[in-house]
Parts: C-alpha cells; sequence; structure tokens
C-alpha cells in the first residue's frame, strides 16, 4: 500500500476566502478542482469516443460529420446555436445554425434547418466572405430579430486572423441573413485597433448597474476580443432600440479618478478588462446562481479553459481561473486525442488520418440556461470544441465559494482479476496471465477471437475511489466506466443484445471507454479521474461481444486511487508534466 502526502492547491483559495470574509468583500467563486466533466456528444452521428450514437445524430438528421463552436442565445423560448466550419453536405468551410427546446443539459438535441433532401442550410450573408475560418461568433434576440456576429474576411495563414466582423440580423428566425454593419475592421492588416472581432453579447437593465452604462434602458453589452488568441478583452455598449445604429455604440474607456466608468465613442479607447493577451473565443452571460457576470476563454497560460467573473460588466474581473485544463480534467486520452507521436499512446480514437494531429480545446461558450446550484455551488454548463475529433461536446464545471481544505493522504491498491467482487458471465471467456510484471486479464482464451462474454464490478459504495489507471492492448472489445443505474446481469445468453443494452444506457450511463489499438503489443494508457461522477455509484465492466477478427481486449489489472474526500488533487503533479503537450 502507497500512502502519499500532498498539499492540495485549494487550501490557497481557502485562505483567501478568509482574507475576503475579514475585509468584509465577498469573494468571486472559484473552480471546485476534479468537478468538469464532459456530459455529452452535441454533433456527429457518434461519440467514437463512448461508441453510443449522439442524441442530435447530425449525419443521418442534417448531412452534418462534424463542426466546431456553438455560441448560443435564446431567441422566442428556444436556445439557438451558431456553429462554425461545418463538415458534411457543403465540404467543411460553411457555417451551421440549430435550435433546441431542451429545458435540461441531459436533454439536449439539436435541430438545424435542412432543405428537400436532408441537408442542413448554412448560414448564408449576401454581400461578405464566409470561406473556412470565417464563422458566426455570438448571437442575441431584440423583439422578433435575431442579430449575430459574423468574422470575415481571413488575412491568411501567415496571419492566422480575421480582418472584420460584421453585425448581421435575421427577421425570420435564421432562415435568411443581412449585413448591417462592420462592427469591428483591420487597418491595412493592423488589428492593435479591432477589439470586436470574436464577440459575445448579452441585454440588461442599464439601471442595474447604478448609471455605470452609457445609455439609459435596455442595452446590449458586447465584450470582444482583436487580434486572435494574441488580445486582452474588451467591452461595449449600445442600447437594445438602436442595435442597427452603429454610431450609438460606446466603448468602457477605464475608470475615472473617482472609480466611475468612462465610456468613448472610439473603438480606439477600449481599455482591456484584464492584461491577458491570448484571448480568441470568448463567451460571458450573467450567472444567476453566483450572481456575477462569468467570462470564459481558451487561454495557453495558464493552460486550460480560464474563468474570470465580476459584480459589474466592466468589472473589476477576477483573476483567470482555470475550469477545464485538459489533462488534469480528463480531456486528453478521454475525449480529445493524443498524438501517436507522444511515445505512450493514450487513445484508440482519432479524426481519419489524424493519428499525429494532437486535440485541443477551444470555444467555451456559456450556456446560462443551465446553469443551477448556489453562491456555494454552482455548475456551470457550455460547450467546447475539441478540433480532433472535429466536434462539438456539452461541459460542465463546478464554481463556488472556496471548499475546505481536503485531507492529504491517498490510498493506492489493486482491483484483483481474481477476487469475488467481479461478476462474470462464465469463467471460460478470458484467461489471466503475466505480462511485462502485470498481470492481465484476455478475452483471447480457448476460442480465441470467438470468446465472448462480460464481467463487472462495482467501485467502492462508500465513493472513496477516486481514480483508476491502467492499460488496454488487442483489439476492440472495450473495458467501461458506468455512471448509476443497476447490476449487470451475468445470467445473459446473448452478449451483442447486452452490449447494446449497456450502450443505450440500461445499466447506468457509459462515461468512461478504452478498447485496443489491433495490436497485441503496443498497451494504451487509460487514466479515468472520478471526482466529476457520482462516485458511490460507479463500475467497472469489461465485454467482449464479438466473434471477427481483432474481437478481444487485453487488460491490466487495474489500480485505483481512494480518499475520503470529495474534491481530490491526485493528479496535479502530472498534469503540470505534461501541460507543455497538447494544443489550444
Amino acid at each position: 500500500m502507497d500512502i502519499r502526502l500532498f498539499i492540495p492547491p485549494t487550501f490557497a483559495a481557502w485562505i483567501l476566502a478568509c482574507a475576503f470574509a475579514a475585509a468584509g468583500d465577498s469573494p468571486p467563486p472559484v473552480y471546485h478542482r476534479g468537478t468538469a466533466r464532459k456530459i455529452a456528444q452535441l454533433t456527429g452521428e457518434v461519440d467514437r469516443t463512448l461508441r453510443v450514437p449522439t442524441r442530435s445524430r447530425t449525419r443521418s438528421r442534417a448531412s452534418i460529420l462534424g463542426t466546431d463552436l456553438g455560441s448560443s442565445f435564446e431567441h422566442k423560448g428556444r436556445l439557438c446555436f451558431l456553429f462554425g466550419d461545418t463538415a458534411g453536405a457543403h465540404g467543411g468551410g460553411r457555417d451551421s445554425f440549430a435550435w433546441s427546446d431542451a429545458a435540461g443539459p441531459e436533454a439536449l438535441r439539436l435541430d438545424f434547418p435542412v432543405d428537400s433532401e436532408g441537408k442542413f442550410i448554412p448560414i448564408s450573408i449576401p454581400g461578405i466572405s464566409q470561406k473556412a475560418y470565417e464563422v458566426p461568433t455570438g448571437g442575441i434576440s431584440i423583439g422578433d430579430a435575431m442579430y449575430i456576429v459574423f468574422t470575415t474576411d481571413w488575412l491568411g495563414e501567415d496571419v492566422k486572423n480575421m480582418g472584420r466582423s460584421v453585425l448581421a440580423r435575421s427577421l425570420d428566425d435564421g432562415m435568411t441573413w443581412e449585413a448591417l454593419y462592420d462592427l469591428s475592421q483591420h487597418r491595412d492588416g493592423d488589428l492593435s485597433q479591432a477589439h470586436f472581432i470574436n464577440a459575445a453579447l448579452a441585454e440588461t437593465d442599464s439601471a442595474a448597474w447604478d448609471g455605470g452604462l452609457p445609455w439609459p434602458g435596455q442595452v446590449v453589452l458586447i465584450w470582444g476580443s482583436g487580434a486572435y488568441r494574441k488580445s486582452s478583452p474588451r467591452l461595449a455598449c449600445i442600447p437594445s432600440e438602436r442595435i442597427e445604429d452603429r454610431s450609438a455604440l460606446r466603448y468602457f474607456a477605464g475608470l475615472d479618478s473617482a472609480g466611475a466608468p468612462r465610456w468613448s465613442e472610439r473603438e480606439s479607447d477600449a481599455a482591456a478588462l484584464a492584461d491577458h493577451d491570448v484571448v480568441g473565443e470568448l463567451s460571458a452571460a450573467w450567472i444567476e446562481p453566483v450572481r456575477r457576470w462569468t467570462m470564459l476563454y481558451n487561454s495557453k497560460e495558464p493552460r486550460g479553459i480560464v474563468m474570470r467573473t465580476a459584480s459589474k460588466p466592466w468589472g473589476p474581473w477576477s483573476d483567470a481561473e482555470v475550469v477545464f485544463q485538459p489533462w488534469l480534467d480528463n480531456g486528453y486520452g478521454n475525449f480529445m486525442h493524443v498524438s501517436w507521436e507522444l511515445p505512450e499512446r493514450r487513445d484508440a480514437f482519432h479524426d481519419p488520418n489524424k493519428q499525429n494531429v494532437w486535440a485541443g480545446a477551444y470555444g467555451p461558450y456559456l450556456i446560462p440556461r443551465f446553469a443551477h446550484g448556489d453562491a456555494r455551488r454552482c455548475w456551470i454548463y457550455y460547450t467546447l470544441s475539441s478540433w480532433n475529433p472535429y466536434q462539438v461536446i456539452l461541459a460542465r464545471s463546478e464554481i463556488g465559494a472556496p471548499l475546505d481544505p481536503p485531507p492529504p493522504l491517498l490510498e493506492e491498491s489493486t482491483l484483483s482479476f481474481g477476487d469475488a467482487q467481479w461478476r462474470k458471465t462464465s469463467d471460460d471467456f478470458y484467461r489471466i496471465a503475466e505480462r511485462d510484471g502485470q498481470r492481465w486479464l484476455t478475452t483471447f482464451a480457448e476460442r480465441k477471437d470467438a470468446d465472448q462474454g462480460a464481467l463487472w464490478r462495482w467501485l467502492p459504495r462508500d465513493g472513496s475511489a477516486v481514480a483508476l489507471r491502467f492499460f488496454v492492448r488487442g483489439g476492440q472489445a472495450e473495458a467501461m466506466l458506468l455512471e448509476g443505474g443497476g447490476d449487470i446481469p451475468t445470467d445473459a445468453a446473448d452478449m451483442r443484445a447486452l452490449y447494446d443494452s449497456i450502450k443505450r444506457g440500461e445499466y447506468g450511463t457509459v462515461v468512461r471507454c478504452a478498447w485496443g489499438l489491433n495490436d497485441t503489443e503496443t498497451p494504451v494508457t487509460v487514466e479515468w479521474r472520478l471526482s466529476p461522477y457520482d462516485r458511490a455509484n460507479l463500475k467497472v465492466a469489461i465485454i467482449d461481444a464479438l466473434d471477427s477478427p481483432w474481437g478481444f481486449v487485453g487488460v491490466s489489472e487495474i489500480q485505483m486511487t481512494r480518499d475520503s474526500n470529495v474534491h481530490p488533487d491526485r493528479a496535479e503533479d502530472r498534469a503540470a508534466r505534461m501541460d507543455g503537450l497538447g494544443s489550444n
């Protein structure tokens, strides 16, 4: 048994909270480490990382193979989504629009407008270029009209920037669009004065902000970034009833000597809300449970998706707080591909011919409708793009008041295949052997590829398991992690039917999945952090329902980390070592 001592990073946040309390101020919410999780893949036909159909089934329902981005806004009771370059019926350079009536995140299904052939109808704005990389970044509904900000005038691979953003309007619920005016524009390739190429929009009542906004009544707040992933966020404001009048735009230009906001008619006067020249895609929204304006964007330093919050639209904004770190929060190797140029294989999924292309987490777009909880513990939901696979997922992170420091002790143990807690359909579909100093279970037994069966076990029902680590080799049979549900039957005669019922969620939700590379020599490293899940209701299963070539899997004995704390930081050191790898 390996007992280790560590100092949790949440301890610093706890000390900071005490300092705020002593001063009589309310501290900004922080990320509760280990809580970020993928809820579902929103686009594509099949979630290839879990081998289950997506709820939206976009290939069969809209001829969409994959896409990215996914900023959203409310319109006439519907949640509307704007997606970027969309692979499918129209090649890869057109952009798509979808909506959903889902009241909750688990029911989120996308509906795309389609033509008579079942192909998605792309967003079309006459008069502007809409090629690859030229995409919609944010939208808002005012009255019966939709308004979106669309980036255009791609400046080329050398610059890798959009040169202009356009405000466009739809009067028929997104079916047709017309350009209204340029929101922000480069000057001969110079973007130093263009601060709103990417934009996030939200409507608010000016009366709620003590006269700090430049216009009375309902106004639209516009947070923006300029040079792509090389700029800091800015803020603009325009009356809702005059959103089609560019001359009504006012730009936050900093604070005066009394601490009151100053506003300017000139975009060049726009002041940075925070000094962080990494911002490209961004979202901002009022999150009611924490009563804060909340901003998300992807960052290279600190690495990951970061959050800033403010009690007022102009700030002061809190320091950057990472709410999703691709190594620490089970991204890489679970739904984000790890390049095979890394000697240690981490997954067996990637887009065609992109085995050496790193995934990257970007485009975190908040969905305020789904936020719930309170100031102590609030769950925020956002779309997130992964690049490889080229899809959009729905993600969730928990934020709120700093939690008490967790106890420092963790314990390692082994889920031995020989113990009585494993339940199995039979004893003859697998064998156990020593290899490389480890015990391995393989479903390549007496009947070889034709062997079929399942074995599974609950993880500790006290919720103490925080991580699993093991290796898989071989073929396409699977190891899975399931959340919730009941016992998996061991008297099933038809393994394929049992496999299908597991994937349908009849015995819990499949939240993690691993299989081999059709290679008995190269292991795939599997690391599953369990803190985002209901740890008292998790089970691990190995199932072989295949009888075709490579219809088996080998699994090493599973190493389990246990701890009594709800928010462990077990993977912090490993994440730091891996932090330079991957893409954003």
